[in-house]
């Protein structure tokens, strides 16, 4: 029996469907065909398959914030390939950050014995800093290191930050794990057209991670420091049930895309000759493996 290319692909979705995987033709699920499952030609992941994935595996998480979590796979764009692969396997393995906002009513603004001395302010409390940022002036103290003396041991409605905390292939002056935020002092080197442009790549590359990136001024943090404090609390998590401008309390949670603890929980799909075309050239791969809808793994078989 001579064997060749078309025999061995038959007979290795017949192994993948023995071992569970759901079988898919690629002329079926095809752009235009009654059992379509993408729009067109250069999509590559099954999007319905992703959504309904993501609501069965994290049935806690909001449906906006779901969606969230789907644009975010869908989107994934770094300034070269290898950082793209990295981001997007940061997202298979530890899941997506997504903001998730519960609605709460509104404390009211001062509660019982805050405020009357003035340190309580638009429902966070700044008791002691406003005392200590006047020392830091009169030592006439860096911004950055200004900022971190109010910042650094929980000062700030009890929010951990971090100094000069790494992140990719980037320094961020600070950053708070538990509300996936990225604060940056900005001084005159940054007021430049080539600062400015590195500054907003980096920008980007840190929110398709999830967070949160807030920059001030040099002279704003040592001048204007009462709303710079607001401003930084305002993206922390609540102690006072107040969440993101008063709409409720605010929490990060992760989106799974793989149950890696149940793989029955997911969905396997292996589909042949499945036509991607992109700039012009056609390719046709003859086996790729699918996992609740991503393409994970490419199969190419030759004649002997």
């Amino acid at each position: 029996m001579n064997l060749n290319e078309s025999i061995v692909e038959d007979a290795a979705l017949e192994w993948f469907g023995e071992l569970g995987y759901a079988v898919g033709h690629g002329p079926h699920l095809a752009p235009g065909e009654p059992a379509a499952e993408r729009d067109g030609f250069g999509d590559v992941v099954l999007v319905g398959r992703l959504r309904e994935a993501i609501a069965r595996l994290n049935p806690g998480i909001p449906a906006d914030a779901q969606e969230e979590a789907l644009r975010k796979v869908l989107r994934v764009g770094m300034p070269s390939l290898t950082q793209t692969n990295r981001a997007f396997h940061k997202m298979l393995r530890d899941g997506i950050p997504v903001e998730c906002v519960q609605q709460e009513p509104s404390p009211q603004p001062c509660p019982s014995g805050r405020g009357s001395d003035g340190h309580y302010r638009g429902g966070f409390d700044f008791s002691g800093l406003k005392k200590r940022a006047r020392e830091l002036r009169e030592k006439d103290t860096g911004a950055e290191e200004f900022l971190w003396e109010l910042l650094r041991n929980r000062q700030l409605d009890d929010a951990k930050f971090r100094r000069n905390h790494q992140f990719g292939d980037y320094i961020c002056d600070f950053f708070c794990h538990e509300s996936k935020l990225v604060v940056e002092c900005d001084g005159d080197a940054h007021d430049t057209p080539e600062r400015r442009e590195l500054d907003r790549k980096r920008d980007v590359y840190l929110r398709s991670q999830g967070l949160t990136v807030l920059r001030f001024e040099n002279s704003r943090v040592l001048k204007e420091t009462d709303s710079v404090l607001e401003e930084i609390a305002s993206r922390l998590p609540s102690t006072n049930g107040r969440g993101v401008r008063g709409e409720g309390l605010r929490r990060w949670q992760m989106v799974r895309l793989i149950d890696f603890d149940d793989p029955a929980a997911n969905d396997w799909l292996a589909v042949n000759q499945f036509t991607v075309i992109e700039a012009g050239h056609n390719r046709r791969p003859d086996i790729v493996v699918f996992i609740n809808g991503l393409p994970l793994s490419v199969v190419e078989l030759k004649n002997a």
